[in-house]
């Protein structure tokens, strides 16, 4: 039996795109891939009643605020991911200077017509892929993303973490927030490798940063908290007793209450700095 609702449509569409880009991570598939969930976001938006151009909500999501609050105002900055350019807008107003790069050429598409009409100069959209973001080398102060590594193949993370610490000055950061997957399946096919929090601050440390982890459950009282380094197994024992006490079978809110969230720093440590201080 066909599912011909609108979940039932993005379901098959993203598990056919999930099979296609598993097997061939190619930048062409990406591109592809994107352009049909942001054309079906698209029909989707108008069919419901909401504006031509929204992809999505058109909304900044509570991670973007937390990530905007954390970056703060006057820096450098490149959004890899834009999507519907609703964090990159917000960081811009913030009297930041944005680059956003996204594979989705509608996407971008969606983000300029956004600009001109908005007038916003202190932010470009360009081309740009996970692992090739077409920039300069020691370029930005922060690097950013939500909702973004979950989509990658496993094999394309290292690949971008590399990018992402390539184009960061010295004592610079990649922010990143992604879901859980302690908060179960969150996805109906294109999220490809999914993490708790030990798996992601492993990966970032690997790619050689400095992982701070950001608990992003204290942003709502105001606070952006960047736990000390001890914190860290602490949590981890946490996630292990979550997963032993079936903490997917309980319902999503009590999740995303329980799970630690995923907000990570990874800091590129000033190499040069250090060998100052030390001498």
């Amino acid at each position: 039996m066909i599912d011909d609702s609108a979940e039932g449509r993005q379901r098959a569409l993203e598990e056919r795109w999930r099979k296609i880009l598993l097997e061939e991570p190619t930048e062409e598939n990406f591109a592809k891939a994107y352009d049909a969930i942001h054309e079906f976001m698209l029909e989707l938006g108008k069919s419901v009643g909401k504006s031509e151009g929204a992809i999505y909500r058109g909304t900044v999501s509570f991670a973007g605020k937390v990530i905007a609050r954390l970056v703060g105002r006057n820096k450098d900055l490149l959004e890899i991911g834009c999507g519907d350019g609703s964090l990159a807008f917000l960081l811009a107003e913030n009297d930041n200077r944005v680059v956003a790069v996204d594979v989705s050429p509608l996407a971008l598409a969606v983000c300029a017509e956004e600009k001109a009409r908005r007038g916003e100069s202190r932010v470009t959209f360009e081309r740009g892929e996970a692992t090739d973001t077409r920039c300069p080398d020691e370029a930005f102060d922060f690097v950013l993303s939500q909702d973004l590594i979950e989509h990658l193949p496993h094999n394309l993370v290292e690949a971008h973490l590399r990018e992402a610490y390539r184009v960061l000055k010295p004592g610079g950061s990649y922010v990143f927030w992604t879901p859980s997957k302690l908060y179960g399946s969150t996805s109906m096919g294109l999220h490809l490798k999914e993490y708790d929090l030990k798996d992601a601050i492993e990966a970032v440390e690997s790619a050689g940063f400095k992982a701070v982890w950001v608990d992003a459950r204290f942003y709502k009282v105001g606070i952006v908290a960047r736990m000390p380094a001890f914190v860290k197994p602490i949590a981890y024992a946490y996630e292990a007793l979550l997963r032993k006490l079936r903490v997917d079978l309980l319902p999503m809110v009590a999740r995303q209450m329980l799970a630690p969230p995923i907000l990570i720093q990874g800091v590129k440590q000033d190499i040069k700095q250090d060998m100052k201080r030390r001498s």
